[in-house]
């Protein structure tokens, strides 16, 4: 009988996150499970060899040296995504908003911007978006600057995961906010973004 590893074995042993691993597997970073949602033994070393000799868990998250901010690109690969993404965040940063508003804010501009949402949205129930969008809105503490904190952004719909990666990315920076400053481990490195 082989042994089998959960794919929650590789976000422990790699200390990334679940969501981390699903994305490396939706974009093909690594193989999906052999039999339901686990691996053989080979295959979990393999993955875990391959990902620890990659830059990925240094790369997967741009580190700015003035700022200590992580960028989590969860398997986006395009410069120009990845900058709108770095860009994003900033905006993000400099808001004042709380993760969750962030969220939403992103939320609308991708809505807006593939025609789901007008661009002048306001609160109503006309559809299941609407309904959700209305309910969620209003536990905000300020709704219109997340409404239209990326109103001018046109953030096209393409097969990757900007909204998981702005969110590991906008919660990282929240954490890293929250935690006193620590002293870099010897030979930790800090890797800039392209």
């Amino acid at each position: 009988m082989a042994i089998l590893m959960g794919k929650d074995a590789i976000s422990t042993e790699l200390g990334v996150s679940l969501a981390t691993v699903n994305n490396w597997i939706k974009t093909k970073a690594i193989p999906p499970p052999d039999i339901q949602d686990h691996y053989t033994k080979e295959t979990f070393a393999s993955i875990v060899n391959k990902v620890e000799n990659s830059s990925w868990l240094n790369s997967r998250a741009n580190r700015s040296l003035s700022e200590n901010k992580y960028i989590c690109y969860l398997g986006i690969d395009n410069k120009k995504r990845k900058n709108l993404l770095a860009e994003l965040v900033t905006i993000f940063k400099n808001s004042g908003l709380s993760v969750d508003e962030g969220v939403l804010a992103l939320s609308f501009a991708l809505l807006r911007s593939n025609n789901f949402i007008d661009n002048n949205w306001k609160l109503n129930s006309k559809t299941k978006i609407d309904s959700l969008l209305s309910e969620w809105i209003t536990t905000m503490k300020n709704p219109s600057l997340v409404k239209n904190l990326y109103k001018n952004k046109v953030i096209e719909n393409i097969d990757d995961d900007i909204l998981g990666a702005f969110y590991q990315s906008v919660q990282s920076i929240s954490q890293k906010s929250n935690e006193p400053p620590r002293r870099r481990a010897a030979g930790e490195q800090t890797l800039q973004a392209e």
